[in-house]
C-alpha cells in the first residue's frame, strides 16, 4: 500500500484548457456556471481502496485496487493480486490524469502510457464522502 502512495506522489500529467465554456452572445440568460464537464471535483481528491477476496479452488486470492486523485488532475491507479498459495501474482501502477462531468456523473481517466481513456459512472453514496462507487464497484477513502 505504501508503495502505491509513494509512486502516486511522483507522477504528473499534462493539463489542457477546458473547452466549450463560452457564453452564446445570441442567447442571453444561458451564461453562468459553464456546464459540468472538464472539471476536477475536490470530492475525488485523496486515496481510495477496494479489496476483493475470492476463493479459487484451494487458493484464496485478494485483489486490491487503489486510486490516488490529486486536485490538479493527476492520478495513479495501483493494482495488486495476491495468492495465498503463490504470493504476489500481479502488480501494476499506472500514472493518469482525470476529470469528471458532474452533470453526467462520469469520471474520465486518461492513462499516461498511451492506454487510452476509460470512462466510469460514479456516485458518492452517503453523507460522509468516504465512499466512492465506480461502475458499481465500491471504494473506501483511506488516509
Amino acid at each position: 500500500m505504501a508503495l502505491f502512495l509513494t509512486l502516486a506522489l511522483g507522477c504528473s500529467s499534462e493539463q489542457r484548457d477546458p473547452v466549450g465554456l463560452e457564453d452564446d452572445d445570441h442567447n442571453p440568460g444561458t451564461g453562468g456556471g459553464g456546464g459540468g464537464g472538464g472539471a476536477t471535483d475536490d470530492a475525488f481528491v485523496g486515496n481510495w481502496e477496494n479489496i476483493r477476496i475470492v476463493e479459487i479452488g484451494d487458493d484464496v486470492q485478494t485483489t486490491t485496487t487503489v486510486w490516488h486523485f490529486e486536485a490538479d488532475g493527476d492520478c495513479v491507479e495501483g493494482f495488486l493480486i495476491e495468492s495465498l498459495l503463490d504470493g504476489v501474482v500481479e502488480f501494476s501502477v499506472e500514472a493518469c490524469s482525470w476529470e469528471n462531468d458532474s452533470l453526467l456523473l462520469e469520471l474520465a481517466v486518461t492513462f499516461s502510457d498511451g492506454g487510452g481513456t476509460v470512462v466510469f459512472e460514479y456516485e458518492f453514496p452517503g453523507l460522509d464522502g468516504n465512499t466512492l462507487v465506480l461502475n458499481g464497484q465500491e471504494f473506501t477513502r483511506v488516509p
